[in-house]
C-alpha cells in the first residue's frame, strides 16, 4: 500500500490534456501514430486514441515492449512480455508520441525509442506520460505529462489502470521497512 495521490478523475482529466497537447503538434493529426509502452502505457495510448476519436481524429496506437531493448533488464534473462510489440501501421515520417505511465529512470523511454528505430524512421518523437517523477538516471524528459512528482531516492511512483489493476490512480509508494 502507498499515499494515493490522484484518482481515476484525475486520470480521465489528464488524458484530456495529452488529447489537447497532441492535437497542438505541428502536424496534422492523421499523421500520429501513439505507440503505447506495455503494459500500462499501452492502456493509455489506447484511451488516448479514444479521446481522438471523440474529437473526430482516428489515429493509430501501436503497443511496444521493450523489455529486450531495456539495458538493465535484458541482462537479466527477462522475456519479452507476452503480446510483444504491434506494429502495424508505417511510422516513417510520422509524428510519434511514445505513451507511457511513469517516467522514472528514463530508461524505458530510451529503449522505447530504440525500439521505434527499428521499425522506420519517425520525422518527430514525443513522449507523453501520465506521471513524471524526480530522480531520472537519464536526461529525458516528457513533452507532456499530468504531474511531476518529486521523490526520494527510495520512493516509487506506480500507476494502476482499469484495464490491468481495476481501478485508476497514482500511488506514491515507500520502500519496506
Amino acid at each position: 500500500m502507498g499515499k494515493t495521490l490522484y484518482d481515476a478523475d484525475w486520470v480521465k482529466a489528464t488524458l484530456k490534456s495529452l488529447a489537447d497537447s497532441a492535437l497542438a503538434e505541428p502536424v496534422e493529426p492523421s499523421e500520429i501514430v501513439l505507440a503505447g509502452v506495455r503494459t500500462r502505457g499501452a492502456d493509455l495510448a489506447k484511451r488516448l486514441g479514444a479521446e481522438l476519436a471523440s474529437r473526430g481524429h482516428e489515429v493509430p496506437a501501436a503497443l511496444l515492449d521493450v523489455t529486450p531493448y531495456r539495458d538493465d533488464l535484458a541482462s537479466g534473462g527477462l522475456k519479452p512480455l507476452k503480446g510483444g510489440t504491434e506494429m502495424t501501421m508505417s511510422i516513417d515520417g510520422k509524428l510519434v508520441i511514445i505513451v507511457d505511465d511513469v517516467l522514472s529512470t528514463g530508461r524505458t523511454a530510451r529503449a522505447a525509442m530504440d525500439l521505434l528505430m527499428d521499425f522506420g524512421r519517425p520525422r518527430i518523437v514525443r513522449l507523453y506520460t501520465l506521471v513524471e517523477r524526480s530522480n531520472r538516471e537519464l536526461p529525458i524528459r516528457a513533452d507532456a505529462t499530468g504531474a511531476t512528482v518529486e521523490t526520494g531516492a527510495e520512493e516509487t511512483v506506480r500507476v494502476h489502470v482499469v484495464e490491468t489493476d481495476g481501478v485508476d490512480e497514482v500511488v506514491l509508494e515507500a520502500p519496506p521497512k
